[in-house]
């Protein structure tokens, strides 16, 4: 069965295969999304303007976040990618097969010819991608963020903590959030203290 575009992403254009092209996507000279790279000038603009930067609308008081248990729970975490909507950020969950590329996919001659079809513009690798695919996904919601700038790459996100809700997916489905509670309780080095708003609240929203 396939799953609904939100209608906010509905004026979005399309990839060959039907996906909506987030706004945020780098394209190659000729037009062609390139899934795998941001436009960090349209990152910049959706940070400046507080867009979602899926769809490209204004964003509600509630800013979504999507990552790995590391990004949200680390001391040091953090998002590479603005806030998005919450409808925005769960078809995207469901669908889009580009949300967490291991970094080994973007190996040398992947690079190589990625740089080709920008031209002008310069393909930069973050080297602090985590190069796994994470056993769990997890999307936060707050209500502010910080920057962290970082010289010729774009800054890290930083939503504050704790989170007001928080979903936990796996291969496009949503867990109960006892389940995620228990695999990220298993991870090493993340600070749960930026779950205890959600905990209190078990963890549930409700669309």
């Amino acid at each position: 069965m396939r799953t609904a575009i939100p209608e906010r992403m509905c004026k979005l254009p399309l990839d060959h295969r039907g996906y909506p092209v987030p706004v945020t996507i780098q394209r190659d000279t000729r037009g062609k999304p390139l899934f795998v790279a941001n436009d960090s000038e349209a990152v910049a603009k959706c940070i400046k303007r507080k867009l979602c930067s899926i769809c490209g609308e204004r964003l509600t008081r509630e800013l979504w976040f999507t990552g790995g248990p590391n990004n949200a729970l680390h001391p040091h975490g953090g998002y590479l990618d603005p806030a998005m909507h919450h409808e925005c950020l769960s078809y995207a969950l469901q669908v889009c097969p580009y949300l967490a590329t291991p970094r080994e996919y973007l190996n040398e001659q992947l690079i190589d010819r990625l740089q080709e079809r920008v031209g002008e513009r310069i393909i930069l690798i973050d080297p602090t991608t985590d190069p796994e695919r994470p056993e769990v996904f997890m999307a936060v919601m707050s209500y502010g963020q910080s920057l962290i700038p970082r010289p010729r790459q774009a800054p890290v996100i930083k939503p504050l903590r704790p989170y007001h809700a928080v979903e936990f997916w796996r291969h496009g489905i949503r867990l109960e959030f006892e389940a995620g509670l228990e695999i990220i309780s298993k991870i090493r080095g993340l600070d749960l203290s930026g779950l205890r708003l959600v905990r209190n609240l078990k963890g549930v929203r409700d669309d």
